[in-house]
């Protein structure tokens, strides 16, 4: 029996455990991929194809419990996007960073391969321009222009305190959680805030403080707080950014949206517009159909 994190990235993962069960289930690797990859003339992923097979192949040695399965009596989940743009401020940098990653992405198509340095200059533009989304601050530690803090002020005028919810709020960026609290301390809502530098031994103080405390209305948390917490005191996630990983996003979400929650949940994706993070979410989308295909039955 194999247990732990879902299939959550490409095709070649799956048949890389397949195999390690049985050996022959699949064929041969090369048929297997040519027959359910689709790529484009370069060899590009596009999406995949013949998914109910593999499922077929897969149902004698597949043993699945689904979330809904087990917690047949959750809430309902609300998921709303909401977009922002850059700011001006924000833009030029990115445009920077942009033209780097274009020009590095041109020489590994025309040479067909990158040195070590340039695969390191790819991922910190990359990087570069996932944080500048976010804020001018977390990419130069000096200046502070996010159209995201600005909504998300707003946001959590309307969630905390007109609605009077309790939210979790998750960054990647640890730096993010603490530009989003000089907004709350602003507003004057109470927050508590988990990062990877908080003690194990603390993390249940700072749970207790956000159940407990009437006063205490958002829960700020990298991803550090994204698995093993039981927030249900909440009603309602806000993500400034979507992660690579389809996993890490529902892990995020599965924090207030779980067994004894009993009030419905809205989830809130912060998405900057014409930006890096309109690909990532669409990475998240052919990554969970992928899942679906293959692991839920077809309809």
């Amino acid at each position: 029996m194999l247990t732990g994190t879902p299939l959550e990235n490409k095709l070649e993962e799956l048949f890389s455990v397949v195999e390690f069960v049985d050996g022959r289930r699949l064929g041969p690797a090369f048929r297997f991929l040519h027959e359910h990859r689709m790529e484009d003339a370069k060899g590009h992923l596009l999406g995949y194809r013949g998914l109910d097979r593999i499922h077929d192949q897969m149902a004698p040695i597949l043993l699945r419990r689904t979330r809904a399965e087990v917690l047949k009596e959750l809430p309902e989940r609300t998921d709303q996007i909401f977009r922002v743009p850059l700011t001006p401020e924000q833009a030029e940098p990115y445009s920077e960073q942009s033209n780097i990653l274009s020009q590095l992405l041109h020489r590994w198509e025309r040479q067909g391969w990158l040195s070590e340095i340039d695969h390191k200059r790819v991922l910190c533009a990359i990087q570069n321009m996932r944080m500048l989304c976010n804020s001018t601050f977390l990419f130069d530690k000096q200046t502070h222009h996010s159209q995201k803090l600005a909504e998300f002020r707003e946001i959590l005028r309307e969630l905390a305190i007109e609605e009077n919810r309790k939210v979790v709020v998750f960054s990647e960026y640890e730096r993010m959680t603490h530009l989003a609290g000089q907004k709350l301390r602003k507003l004057g809502i109470g927050f508590v805030s988990l990062h990877g530098g908080v003690p194990s031994r603390q993390r249940g103080a700072l749970i207790e403080k956000f159940r407990s405390d009437p006063e205490c209305k958002v829960f700020l948390s990298t991803d550090a707080g994204g698995v093993g917490l039981n927030l249900q005191a909440a009603s309602a996630v806000v993500n400034f950014e979507p992660p690579w990983n389809p996993a890490r996003l529902e892990q995020r979400i599965g924090r207030v949206h779980r067994l004894g929650q009993s009030r419905p949940v809205l989830v809130i994706h912060m998405l900057t517009s014409d930006s890096i993070e309109e690909r990532v979410w669409e990475t998240l989308r052919l990554k969970k159909s992928l899942f679906a295909g293959v692991f839920d039955s077809p309809t």
